[in-house]
């Protein structure tokens, strides 16, 4: 048994990240549909799962709940439902790339001819 010349590296902390995310979005879809259909009994089947104790914010699950028992005719939008998919689709677990990495850099270093401020302990008299 030969081995592979290349062999493939898995970031796993990467990867369990995707994961998770993956999870969770696949949760918010159900929570929405269940919202959308103003099933209270499908909202709270979702609530009830462990990970979504941890992982869905408190307002998101209070809105869930609202917008569950409201009438069918009525009209009101899951708005904290769709910003919090929104962040963890800005949040996802790509890593920053940036062109030019003295972008980062905050120049923080004292300079020769100017005062060094807080650089030393105060006098005391």
């Amino acid at each position: 048994m030969s081995v592979p010349s290349r062999a493939y590296d898995l970031d796993l902390p990467r990867y369990r990240a995707a994961q998770a995310r993956a999870r969770l979005v696949s949760a918010l879809t159900d929570l929405l549909s269940a919202m959308e259909r103003r099933d209270l009994g499908g909202v709270w089947r979702v609530l009830d799962a462990a990970s979504a104790t941890r992982s869905i914010p408190a307002a998101v699950r209070e809105e869930a709940l609202v917008i569950a028992r409201l009438p069918a005719r009525s009209f009101r939008a899951p708005v904290r439902l769709y910003e919090f998919l929104e962040q963890l689709r800005q949040l996802g677990d790509e890593p920053l790339e940036w062109d030019d990495p003295e972008q980062l850099h905050l120049g923080m270093a004292a300079d020769a001819g100017a005062p060094a401020w807080r650089t030393t302990a105060p006098r005391t008299r």
